[in-house]
């Protein structure tokens, strides 16, 4: 036969017959035809196609598709062709096309009725796409069940009528029970898991599939042959004929590592929440969106939102955070973290407000929660109240600055008394010379008094620094109240109002009664300044325990204990904040010229220090201001003890050397012409280290030493200790405008005789010396 010849061509009308029964039989089928005589093979279209050539076969097809198949094709084939075919054979060839693609064939061999000679026909249909589905398939099942075997999942087979359950293999793999030995039936399956409460849901769970005809599902535990617990997941459903169920049929899943994994994630979520509700910061977690999704109690008490209000709302909307000062809202952090991926902290000065309104300062820090690929998936911020470390370090800038004043006080008070020393002395000294002028001697007398009282205001501003000792003697307050409201009544007039509630049951206090008057009715004074058209001047005691921690952070020298309250208030037009923090300073007043010195407040905070107590003080402008004077209270009371009356000394000649330091001339001038009037030798030195050379030289000759506390190159205090060394008998009379009271106690332990303060009177001085002497 020629290869290259059409089809219709090839034959006798009942090959044709024989052709078309054959594809009837096989669908899409092609054919090649062999003929012994020449040993050539022809085709038709479909099947050159098949093999990827175009409508017309290559002059030898027979050699073109025998060098297509592999090895075991061309073996079968030539088998076919030496082989006696009385019926028909069939086989598979597996051959690469010649445009290179693999083909299949499924082939039927037939004698062909036309050949004379033995020739076949064999009918070729492509079935790759077939086997290839057939190997998806396959590999699809095997994956399939290997999938089950790595998800330990098994089936089941329950037959309701007959009770017979059929496990797969992996079933009994996921119990650990040998198929040999145990029979899968409801009872026995149902006693895996020896759990009464267990038993009773599983058949409700059934019970209930059955009658809704739903597919059901469940979880439960059981235990394996050694005695561990196992989970497992069954998934079920019924099969019915008409309305009876007749099976069920379901998979079984070993989900124990899950479960573990569950409660091993339970666990440390409980040791998480243990952990963030037993620390003292607040804990506030969100997504990456900036919601919240964890808060710890702490972070509840400060923002007022239950974590249950607050989960999936903003982090701006829980976490409300303003400048203390300029009450701008403070960017979100969550944001700042987001957008630097890295750890961010707040502003100083930054406040959180709230749900009610309560407002907290705070201090915090922002980090990125990461996955373990090291995405972030949240923010974590913790954050705790600093209002308390805020309002410590509050009162402790505003009691060092009050110390600092305190100091300058002392300091300006010295030089001050120094001058008024020689202004005071001078004319004293001056008035003896002018006996004969009456207009002169009431000049001089001006001149005293006037220094008297400018030795007053002195002597606040030391009370103030609390370098003036007080007359430290006990008192009932009570009665020093009953006197300043006597005084106050007398002068603020009808139209302040002065009511009393004296509601501390023990009042006895230690301290300075006339400071500790003095104060009130200053208090008195500046309350019904305040009430110009009238009002209610409330004076109120009150028991008052104060704690540790509450002594911690006073700024006040006070202790642990019991204490009387005496609150001043009024009902006048308040003080501003920026004036109120500055009220104890000396020399702060709002007053117009000429009307005050500034001095009182800082008086009455002095004398309050002095007595161990504390004052403070609360306004609201437009609604009134309260003091609050604190007093220790005493735990045993004895009679207090008056000071003794002065007595005047009869002037007697006087007799004696006296060594005069001071480093101000004036004061050294007037000192030294005092006493020499009165009939003293009078020897002076400039400073403590002049002072203890003069000694050394005639520490013999010299019957007392004046000597002040202050001074360059050598204090008061070093120049007393060299005089002891010298002379351990030596008399001291310490002078001095400023005095530091632990140098002065520790002086007077050692043997000072007398003190007298600067500015001083002749004749205070005169009768000083004398008794110093005298008692010697």
């Amino acid at each position: 036969m020629d290869g290259d010849r059409e089809d219709e061509g090839m034959g006798l009308p009942h090959r044709a017959e024989e052709l078309l029964r054959l594809l009837q039989e096989d669908a899409r089928a092609g054919f090649l035809a062999w003929d012994p005589s020449d040993g050539k093979l022809t085709s038709d279209a479909y099947f050159r196609r098949l093999l990827g050539f175009d409508d017309f076969a290559p002059q030898d097809l027979r050699a073109h598709f025998e060098g297509m198949l592999d090895a075991k094709g061309l073996a079968w084939w030539r088998a076919q062709l030496t082989a006696e075919h009385e019926g028909t054979a069939t086989g598979t060839l597996r051959l690469k096309t010649a445009d290179g693609a693999h083909l299949e064939l499924a082939v039927r061999v037939v004698p062909d009725p036309e050949s004379e000679r033995g020739g076949l026909l064999f009918v070729c249909r492509s079935i790759t796409a077939q086997r290839h589905a057939e190997r998806e398939l396959k590999a699809t099942i095997q994956r399939l069940k290997e999938a089950k075997q790595l998800a330990r999942i098994g089936s089941w087979w329950w037959n309701v009528h007959t009770g017979e359950v059929d496990w797969s293999d992996e079933v009994f793999k996921i119990f650990r029970l040998d198929r040999h030995t145990f029979t899968p039936q409801i009872d026995s399956i149902l006693a895996l898991s020896p759990w009464p409460e267990d038993q009773k849901r599983d058949r409700e769970l059934i019970q209930k599939a059955i009658e809704s005809r739903a597919p059901g599902s469940y979880e439960q535990r059981f235990l394996r042959p050694d005695g561990s617990v196992g989970y497992y997941q069954s998934t079920f459903r019924g099969i019915y004929e008409s309305d009876d169920l007749v099976a069920m049929r379901g998979t079984v899943q070993d989900i124990t590592e899950r479960k573990q994994a569950e409660a091993e994630r339970q666990r440390n979520a409980e040791n998480l929440r243990v952990t963030l509700d037993s620390i003292g910061d607040a804990v506030i977690a969100t997504d990456v969106d900036g919601c919240v999704v964890r808060m710890n109690p702490v972070a509840e008490k400060l923002t007022g939102w239950p974590i249950a209000d607050a989960t999936g709302q903003p982090l701006s909307e829980v976490f409300r955070i303003v400048n203390l000062y300029s009450r701008e809202t403070v960017d979100n952090p969550v944001e700042k973290v987001l957008r630097t991926n890295g750890v961010v902290g707040l502003a100083n000065h930054t406040v959180l407000i709230s749900r009610e309104g309560v407002e907290h300062q705070i201090a915090d820090s922002g980090a990125p929660i990461r996955a373990e690929d090291g995405e972030t998936v949240g923010v974590v911020l913790v954050f705790r109240d600093v209002t308390n470390e805020y309002a410590l370090q509050e009162r402790l800038r505003q009691s060092e600055k009050m110390e600092a004043i305190g100091q300058l006080a002392g300091g300006v008070a010295h030089d001050f008394n120094n001058v008024l020393t020689g202004i005071m002395g001078s004319a004293e000294l001056l008035a003896d010379h002018i006996e004969d002028s009456e207009d002169a001697r009431e000049l001089v007398s001006i001149i005293v008094r006037s220094s008297e009282q400018a030795a007053e205001l002195t002597g606040q501003l030391l009370s103030f620094a609390r370098k003036e000792p007080a007359r430290m003697i006990q008192f009932d307050v009570h009665d020093v109240l009953g006197d300043a409201l006597g005084i106050l009544r007398r002068t603020v007039g009808p139209h302040v109002t002065i009511e009393t509630k004296l509601d501390a049951e023990q009042s006895m206090v230690e301290g300075d009664p006339m400071q500790l008057q003095s104060s009130f009715i200053n208090l008195g004074i500046n309350a019904a300044q305040s009430m110009p058209n009238g009002g209610r001047l409330t004076v109120h005691t009150h028991p008052v325990t104060l704690s540790a921690a509450e002594c911690e952070v006073s700024p006040f020298d006070v202790t642990e204990g019991r204490y009387v309250a005496i609150e001043v208030s009024d009902t006048g037009h308040g003080i501003p904040p920026d004036v109120l923090e500055r009220i104890f300073e000396p020399f702060f007043t709002t007053k117009g010229p000429q009307k005050g010195t500034g001095l009182g407040l800082a008086a009455v905070y002095g004398a309050v220090h002095c007595a161990g107590g504390s004052i403070t003080a609360t306004s609201e402008v437009d609604q009134g201001t309260t003091f609050r004077v604190l007093l220790p209270l005493l735990e045993s009371v004895r009679a207090a003890k008056a000071d003794d009356p002065e007595v005047d000394v009869v002037a007697t000649p006087a007799k004696g050397h006296i060594l005069v330091v001071d480093d101000e001339p004036m004061v050294r001038a007037t000192a030294e012409t005092m006493l020499r009037r009165y009939g003293y030798e009078v020897e002076l030195a400039t400073d403590g280290r002049d002072a203890v050379e003069r000694f050394r030289d005639h520490h013999h000759e010299i019957d007392l030493v004046l000597l002040d506390m202050i001074m360059p190159e050598m204090g008061g205090r070093e120049c007393f200790e060299q005089l002891k060394t010298i002379d351990p008998g030596v008399k001291v009379i310490l002078c001095s405008g400023f005095n530091h009271p632990h140098d002065v106690e520790m002086m007077s332990k050692a043997g000072l005789v007398a003190r007298i303060d600067k500015p001083f009177r002749r004749e205070t001085l005169r009768r000083t010396i004398e008794k110093a002497l005298e008692e010697g």
